[in-house]
């Protein structure tokens, strides 16, 4: 990932006699990152490739690394020296990276499904949107709201950092042992596939739905015209619906039984009972049927009563009911995904299928 370039951190040489003093000053610049010796520690990488300074970064980039790194402190445990090459033994205080990885990860994904629907251009999308540094700024832009609307408690990290020593001097090694230290972990967190487990992917996904507006439920169902009426009937019957719908819905997980890079998850999902609300349908349009009104009424009359009939039913029927769903998943380089909601969108639209079915045999 692009963000790898704010922890490039290469050797930082110092002219000191001690591995744990270079050890404590190098590392006490991170308290001071807008310092021009801790723009310093952003240098060529050991593979040649050039690393963007703290200063390059861009104000978001400045702004999340300064929130993340206020949690870092440190302690040094022990040092052994070997000749010209020393280790130093690190403990670390910073801010729960595995928490803060999941938080980012999550608001990603949330974001992933949002814009599935909402992206209806048929334009390419914009080079900047395309570009490793705008694809880095976005993740700096995650970290910076997480770590502001969120607690994380800080954890402690051990890691032996290892120095050499030239012309009198040690250096720091920039390897994955500091790296670590100073992230947690943060950044191999981000790009490991398995970060979400299938039912944190199915949970990010469910949860949506408890804020969504009716428009938007019908948009991620693909079921704006749910019932067969006139179309602004439908458009107000279905309105009522998802209205229902967004007010009963809840959901539990059961199990999840994952084989390889395929997972299953069981999951109980509150609906409007369908079935109940055309059985009331049902009884009405027969009491209907039994009126003078529906012999004398003409075709157009008869269409405003089934429609007024089925408004009714809805508006009634308060007793939700529970569907059992069994959604597929599958496992990508870049993490679990749905590959299938068609029980779920049937669970969601209140079991339609059974209701429709039972409605017509009845």
């Amino acid at each position: 990932m692009a963000v790898l370039v704010w922890f490039g951190i290469a050797r930082h040489v110092h002219r000191l006699n001690a591995p744990e003093k270079a050890v404590r000053d190098s590392l006490g610049l991170i308290e001071q990152l807008d310092s021009k010796d801790a723009a310093d520690l952003f240098t060529p990488s050991a593979s040649g490739a050039q690393s963007a300074s703290f200063s390059d970064l861009s104000d978001t980039g400045r702004e999340a690394l300064r929130a993340y790194l206020s949690g870092f402190s440190f302690s040094i445990l022990d040092s052994h020296i070997d000749g010209e090459t020393a280790a130093v033994d690190v403990e670390a205080t910073g801010f729960d990276a595995d928490a803060l990885a999941r938080a980012i990860r999550k608001t990603q994904l949330r974001q992933e499904y949002n814009e599935k629907f909402s992206d209806t251009s048929t334009e390419p999308p914009d080079e900047d949107d395309l570009s490793g540094e705008g694809q880095e700024d976005k993740v700096f832009t995650l970290m910076k709201n997480a770590l502001s609307d969120g607690s994380f408690q800080k954890t402690e990290t051990r890691e032996t950092l290892h120095l050499t020593k030239s012309r009198g001097s040690w250096t720091v090694i920039s390897d994955s042992a500091l790296r670590t230290l100073l992230t947690g972990g943060l950044i191999e967190k981000l790009n490991d596939p398995d970060l979400l487990s299938p039912e944190d992917v199915l949970s990010v996904y469910l949860d949506r739905f408890k804020t969504m507006s009716p428009q938007e439920w019908a948009t991620e169902l693909n079921s704006p015209n749910l019932f067969q009426t006139s179309s602004q009937d439908s458009e107000q019957l279905s309105e009522l619906f998802y209205q229902k719908a967004a007010s009963v819905f809840k959901y539990t997980t059961d199990e999840v039984r994952a084989e390889g890079s395929v997972a299953q998850v069981s999951t109980q999902v509150t609906v409007v009972d369908m079935s109940s609300v055309l059985s009331s349908y049902r009884q009405k349009l027969i009491a209907y049927a039994k009126t003078t009104d529906s012999i004398t009424a003409d075709d157009s009359a008869l269409s405003r009563k089934s429609v007024s009939l089925l408004r009714e039913a809805l508006e009634e029927n308060a007793d939700p009911k529970t569907v059992s769903v069994s959604i597929r998943l599958e496992n990508s380089k870049s993490g679990w995904q749905i590959v299938d909601t068609s029980g779920l969108t049937n669970a969601l639209l209140g079991d339609m299928t059974a209701a429709t079915d039972l409605f017509h045999e009845s």
